[in-house]
């Protein structure tokens, strides 16, 4: 690779960290988007991946993803995105421990970018399904063990 070529490279790479950064500051209709949502979706998957790849959990859900799109569009899509998964996976302990986990990154990649609103809407919704998670698996039967210990373990 020539000079120019490796020059070209890093500021595209800048301008791309720069431009993910500010991604939630500008508007939908703003001409710095180059993102459509599948494309913002995609990435947001991969950044999920990366962030729970080091603790060996693997990914058994679009959870991630699902909520990206939603959050795309506006706060009250992501609303509803978490109603519909609460209401349709809530029975599946491990499909609902991926979603409390989805709940919580979220929340915590919201504030690193700034984004209070959104930040503060993932924080609510996961210590509402955490709860939730709670109240629905509180027995002493093996599969309310079971789903806890698995739960707490991967988690933690």
């Amino acid at each position: 690779m020539d000079i120019g070529n490796k020059i070209k490279n890093q500021e595209i790479s800048c301008i791309y960290k720069i431009f993910v950064l500010s991604l939630h500051q500008q508007t939908k209709n703003d001409t710095v988007m180059k993102f459509n949502v599948f494309e913002y979706a995609a990435k947001e998957e991969r950044l999920f991946e990366a962030n729970v790849e080091q603790t060996g959990y693997k990914r058994i859900t679009t959870f991630y993803s699902d909520l990206s799109i939603a959050e795309w569009y506006d706060e009250k899509s992501v609303e509803d995105t978490y109603r519909n998964i609460c209401k349709v996976w809530i029975n599946d302990y491990k499909y609902f421990t991926e979603f409390v986990m989805c709940l919580n990154i979220k929340s915590w990649e919201h504030d690193a970018r700034g984004n209070a609103m959104l930040s503060r809407l993932y924080s609510d919704l996961y210590y509402h399904a955490r709860d939730l998670f709670y109240t629905i698996y509180n027995g002493n039967d093996k599969k309310d063990k079971e789903a806890r210990d698995y739960f707490f373990n991967t988690t933690d």
